[in-house]
This record gives C-alpha cells, structure tokens and sequence, in this order.
C-alpha cells in the first residue's frame, strides 16, 4: 500500500497539481484548495492551509510522528503532523534540484543532485531545521552531475549508497558510498546494463533494485 504511494508521488491533473503522500497509515493529499484525508475510498477535506504555491507537487518523506514535503525542485519544506502543516523553511520554490534523491538521517532531511535551469548537479544539502536554511553538507568534486540517482540510508552503518541516473550524456551506471563518520567516499563499481526504467526498494540494509525488461 505505502509501495503505491511512493509510486504515485505528485500528480498534476487539468493544471491543478498535487501531492498523495503516506502518513500515520493513511493516504493524504495536498493540492491548492487544502488537504484531504482518504477515507472509505473518498477523498474528505480536511484542512484549509492557506498556502499558495506555483506548485503542489512535493517530494516527501515520512518520518515516526510527521511527514515532510519537499517542493519539486527543491526549496520549501513543510511539516504535516496531528493534521496541521506548517512551512519549516525560509527558502522559496527553486526550481533548480528537480528528481533529486531526498533521504532522511537522524530526522534531517537530505538532497542530492537534481536538474534545473539546464544544469545538473552533483553536491549533498541538508536542512538545518533550527535555522530554516539548506547547507551545503558534500560536493562530490569526482562524480558526474546527474538528477535521478537512485539511493539508500543505512542508519546502522552511517552510510549513503546512491548513484545510477542521468545527465546531458545520458544513463549512467556508476554506484557509491559515502560514509558519514569518516566523511570518505568510495566506487563500489558499475552496473554494466544500462537501465531506462527503475524503482527503488529500501530491502533491509541496502537498497533492492526493480527493473523493466523490454
């Protein structure tokens, strides 16, 4: 059920976008009218938030008691918990990280590559939550720029797998692990088949990768 959540990410319908995103075991949805609830298969309004936004579509994550919805492109975070929401940031809409990899550690959100205004990018941000900023954490000097890396959190090593994606050159196979503690940085290899189309599923310790055959 959360598997065809996270599938259904943003969607955008006769220009109206929004976000269905998981939260306590149940479906939300956020779109410029206010959030709704799913309940016994109807959508039922819930909340006026009283934003306004270019965009509704959000990237999320969920957390133990909240969820945090990350704008498209990066930029604005907001915090949904016990039914309300709240902006947490003092950014605006960037534009400029589109299909970046976001992941939670230790409850701070992190971003990784991204596309926009025709360039890529290949630096982690994090977002400090007591200052409402994005910092930068990592700029992998060595690595391609890329939007779309696929990527993992292991919380009990401390470590970042991630890699795959694309760039004005095309897919790439190349996957890494940086390691937060010693802040070191290594090639774990390539996958020689190139991949059009993926999902990724957090299988335990590392991530499991779900591909289409032709």
């Amino acid at each position: 059920m959360l598997l065809l959540a996270s599938l259904l990410l943003s969607l955008n319908l006769s220009g109206n976008s929004f976000t269905i995103f998981p939260h306590d075991n149940q479906f939300i949805r956020i779109d410029n009218q206010g959030i709704y609830i799913l309940t016994n298969d109807k959508w039922e309004y819930s909340l006026n938030h009283n934003l306004d936004f270019d965009s509704y579509e959000f990237d999320f994550l969920e957390a133990t008691d909240k969820s945090y919805l990350i704008s498209k492109g990066g930029g604005k975070v907001l915090m949904y918990q016990n039914n309300t929401i709240s902006i947490i940031d003092n950014s605006h809409e960037w534009k400029s990280r589109y299909e970046a990899d976001i992941f939670l550690r230790n409850d701070t959100i992190y971003s990784f590559g991204g596309y926009g205004y025709f360039n890529f990018k290949n630096d982690l941000l994090f977002f400090d939550k007591k200052t409402g900023e994005w910092n930068l954490d990592k700029k992998f000097e060595f690595i391609k720029n890329r939007s779309k890396s696929i990527g993992f959190y292991n919380k009990s090593k401390n470590e970042y797998f991630f890699g795959l994606g694309k760039n004005k050159e095309g897919a790439l196979q190349d996957l890494y692990n940086y390691n937060f503690n010693q802040e070191s940085l290594k090639q774990l290899g390539s996958i020689t088949e190139e991949l059009d189309e993926y999902i990724v599923v957090s299988n335990y310790n590392y991530p499991l990768l779900i591909t289409k055959e032709n």
